[in-house]
């Protein structure tokens, strides 16, 4: 089990928020800024620019989430094998002392 929960939870949350990000940001960008303009009837305005604007900053958006995330994963996971790591050197170490 991890010794930090809570985080662990955080870390995963925000992994998700930043996928969710991502795929609200490849609607307004891919499909609203460039897939809409070329419609019959429809032409490319200063909307469409903002549209894909946002989808990049949404983009940006999740792309920060996910890296957040999976930094902190990669901190509490470290944090984790290095606590456990010493545990077998102290273990190792009562092991191989000698006494008088």
């Amino acid at each position: 089990m991890a010794k930090y929960p809570i985080l662990s939870f955080a870390s995963s949350v925000m992994k998700v928020i930043g996928v969710f990000a991502l795929f609200i940001a490849a609607y307004l960008a891919i499909y609203q800024g460039i897939i809409e303009p070329l419609q019959p009837r429809h032409g490319f305005g200063l909307e469409d620019v903002v549209e894909i604007g946002e989808g990049l900053i949404v983009a940006m958006t999740g792309l920060g989430a996910l890296a957040f995330g999976e930094l902190v994963a990669i901190l509490v996971n470290t944090e984790y094998y290095l606590a456990s790591i010493d545990n077998k050197l102290e273990k190792w170490a009562r092991q191989n002392t000698v006494s008088k």
